[in-house]
């Protein structure tokens, strides 16, 4: 078995920046400022069990937890963690 664990911290480059995808695409922005830089952290843990040379299972989690930017950007009703 092999054991990986990644713990990120994700900033806005500023204040006005977007929240981008993986493409690129910018998916939440505060054109004011005011929701400040702190996106959120995640943690990711996995698990991965070698059977034989060529088969690998592999076992993960994630969580995220929203900072002040994700929070104050989210649409009334929605919660910032996943």
């Amino acid at each position: 078995l092999k054991y990986l664990m990644w713990y990120h911290i994700f900033w806005l480059d500023s204040a006005r920046d977007s929240l981008y995808t993986a493409g690129g695409a910018p998916i939440r922005t505060d054109l004011t400022g005011n929701s400040g830089r702190y996106v959120g952290t995640e943690l990711d843990l996995t698990a991965t069990y070698t059977h034989d040379a060529r088969t690998d299972v592999l076992f993960g989690y994630s969580r995220f937890w929203g900072g002040t930017f994700v929070n104050n950007t989210n649409p009334p009703g929605v919660g910032g963690d996943a």
